[in-house]
């Protein structure tokens, strides 16, 4: 998982995103802490922080060319 690449939340996800089909792009990755988060801006333009990576599962990665 990398900056760039496409997103959504795993359907065993948060309980509040569990019925959240939303798609988003990944803008940072904080792996400066214990657990790796990141920021996404979701496809409606909200942009969300703090999101455990391990909640999230990459539907398209970006090539690394």
């Amino acid at each position: 998982m990398k900056v760039g690449d496409l997103v959504q939340y795993k359907k065993d996800g948060p309980t509040l995103a569990r019925h959240v089909r939303n798609v988003a792009v990944i803008l940072e990755i904080d792996d400066s802490h214990r657990q790796e988060v990141a920021t996404i801006m979701m496809d409606n333009g909200n942009i969300v922080g703090h999101i455990w990576t391990e909640t999230l599962e990459v539907i398209n990665e970006i090539s690394g060319e």
